[in-house]
């Protein structure tokens, strides 16, 4: 059970992040965003490193594949951002399960050098497939989201903080079953 204090220093920093775009400046509320990716980023490798003690080459390929899924669905087909963005984290989800399936039985060396095949794999189609993914120019005309995409953005990464938090305390961690003892 995290602390109180820790508790309410979170959601200083929510309620903090939430006023950005109330600020007015276009830069900040992109920085933010960009941050915040990079915290999920950061979260995802801290689950892979810390809690399972396995080096991944490939996480990023989910990130990849998120974001092409919600600029495809965006682009392509005109969904919204209310519905192509959990879309997108469904896909990446579902691809993430099935590569996971034969990952985990892996350790060290072998666990490493699947998951960079697997970011390669994702790399190589998104840099080939030009007429889905734009090849190397990438897609274009996607617009950036309303305000409204920051905040369900910095409460996203929210959930996922917590959800990992939580995650690692159980004793039946999916994440955590086959991770080495550790002092």
């Amino acid at each position: 059970m995290p602390q109180r204090r820790d508790l309410i220093a979170s959601a200083v920093v929510v309620m903090l992040l939430a006023l950005v775009p109330l600020a007015g400046s276009r830069y900040a509320v992109d920085l933010t965003t960009e941050v915040l990716i990079y915290v999920l980023f950061a979260l995802s490798l801290n689950v892979l490193i810390g809690f399972t003690g396995n080096i991944s080459f490939g996480h990023a390929a989910y990130f990849a594949i998120g974001g092409y899924a919600c600029a495809i669905l965006l682009t392509t087909y005109g969904w919204p951002l209310l519905f192509s963005l959990p879309a997108a984290v469904v896909l990446a989800g579902i691809v993430a399960g099935v590569v996971g399936y034969f990952c985990v039985r892996l350790t060290q060396i072998y666990f490493a050098m699947l998951t960079l095949a697997f970011a390669m794999l994702v790399w190589g189609v998104a840099f080939k497939w030009k007429e889905v993914t734009g090849g190397d120019d990438g897609l274009t005309g996607i617009m950036p989201p309303v305000a409204a995409g920051t905040y369900q953005l910095i409460d996203f990464t929210g959930d996922c903080r917590i959800t990992t938090d939580a995650w690692a305390k159980e004793a039946d961690c999916p994440v955590c079953a086959g991770a080495p003892e550790r002092p």
